[in-house]
């Protein structure tokens, strides 16, 4: 049970570390040896989490991705029935959505940001379109190309637009989960007959 926690805990100090260096340098700039200095660790402790730089990026990036898609998976929001029918757990759902990512915002910040390295938006923009693609066809709705396209625009839209509320934060939480819902419905009603 202690080395479990002890386990946790430098890892954790390992992706903190990586996180403060990340918003000072570029990512192709950061190196083992800059993570270990700032986390106060031998490279060799970092050897025993990860291989290299881009392991302990991907962990993190899809640590907050599946924290992301498992705070919307209760409410079924990618259900037809949800979607048109149910609008209170549309913005419920949302509001977990931008919650989640509200406590996670230095992390996603520097992730989103302009000078990131993109893998992270991009891992995102697909997770979110392969789930809303999964849950619509599970619900026999195939989308056609013009479909996913629209598809598309639309989780392009989100995506940015989250990255735009975290770099400002100048709307709440529940304001930005309510003008998700108003976009995302506008879209959905083009995709969903």
């Amino acid at each position: 049970m202690i080395n479990e926690k002890k386990r946790a805990s430098t890892q954790k100090s390992l992706e903190e570390a990586f996180m403060r260096v990340y918003a000072k340098k570029r990512y192709e700039d950061i190196t083992i040896t800059d993570i270990c200095n700032e986390a106060g660790l031998y490279r060799s402790t970092f050897y025993n989490y990860y291989r290299h730089v881009g392991e302990l990026l991907d962990s993190i990036e899809n640590r907050i991705i599946g924290q992301l898609l498992e705070c919307a998976a209760p409410f079924g929001i990618f259900r037809t029935e949800i979607l048109f029918k149910s609008p209170k757990k549309l913005i419920e759902a949302y509001t977990a959505i931008m919650q989640t990512m509200y406590e996670n915002r230095d992390t996603l910040k520097i992730l989103m940001s302009e000078n990131a390295y993109p893998s992270y938006t991009e891992k995102y923009r697909k997770a979110i379109s392969a789930t809303i693609t999964d849950h619509l066809e599970a619900n026999s709705i195939h989308l056609n190309m013009e479909n996913r396209i629209v598809l598309e625009y639309m989780v392009a839209g989100i995506v940015s637009a989250q990255n735009m509320w975290l770099q400002t934060g100048t709307m709440s939480v529940e304001e930005m989960a309510a003008l998700l819902d108003m976009l995302n419905k506008s879209a959905l009603k083009a995709i969903i007959p």
